[in-house]
């Protein structure tokens, strides 16, 4: 199991493949930050076995020249549970900014399996690569989609942050607890201290409604541009295109 990089020519011809082996069941490619002298990959490797305990997971980080050699590698602690890189680059003191997620098992069945939950991660390398810190943006339920998708660096080198979060609400209708999955923006000093957080959605109290963002742009009056879509679960229009603009504070 693996997967592989490829490079090709101006003419669409293969000039070089490097393959990735995993020796563990999942491996996937996440992202790939361009540097002058090479670029780095961040990928996910981790286990599922039957059981479904004691799971492994490490974010990979590794960095090859533009001949297709590896230059160097950095993997998180497999105990961790870090998920792979949704988003890296390097930062202005010369270390890397990685999104991503974090995970934990939730035993079931007195133990003899779990299953697999997410929180939004953001975690931060120094320049020689040792873990400088990293900030979970915890959420008001764990579930599978939360995860930070974009980040960028502003002037003070601080972290504008934008990611999928779940959020819990009381139904009156069905006099339970629903929840839905929201934009979540949130604002990081340098040293990874959360300064405020947002969360957007379209579908209001819909059950499982889902709000992704996939893509986002810096604009030139220094707020940001989301594209995504939202799902949402009744009547009516159930998946539609999502577009939000918003200032540099985060506000809609």
């Amino acid at each position: 199991k693996g997967w592989q990089l490829t490079c090709f020519n101006r003419d669409r011809t293969v000039r070089w493949v490097r393959y990735i082996d995993c020796q563990w069941n999942f491996c996937f490619e996440h992202s790939i930050y361009k540097e002058d002298d090479g670029f780095v990959v961040g990928y996910y490797h981790g286990n599922a076995n039957q059981t479904r305990i004691k799971r492994t997971i490490r974010c990979i980080q590794e960095k090859y020249d533009y001949a297709g050699n590896l230059l160097w590698s950095w993997a998180s602690d497999s105990s961790l549970l870090i998920n792979g890189a949704n988003h890296l680059f390097k930062t202005k003191d010369g270390g890397y900014a990685i999104a991503t997620a974090l995970s934990i098992e939730i035993p079931e069945f007195g133990g003899t399996s779990s299953r697999k939950a997410d929180d939004c991660l953001v975690f931060k390398l120094d320049s020689a690569r040792n873990m400088l810190w990293q900030r979970p943006l915890r959420a008001h339920s764990y579930s599978v989609p939360a995860r930070i998708e974009r980040l960028f660096e502003l002037e003070d080198s601080s972290l504008m942050v934008f990611g999928v979060t779940p959020d819990t609400f009381w139904n009156p209708q069905t006099s339970r607890w629903d929840y839905q999955y929201n934009l979540l923006v949130a604002h990081l000093s340098p040293s990874g201290d959360s300064l405020w957080a947002n969360q957007y959605y379209y579908f209001n109290e819909q059950r499982a409604a889902r709000h992704l963002i996939y893509d986002v742009e810096r604009t030139f009056d220094g707020g940001y541009l989301c594209a995504g879509e939202a799902k949402g679960t009744g009547q009516g229009a159930y998946q539609q295109g999502w577009l939000l603009k918003l200032d540099s504070m985060g506000c809609l």
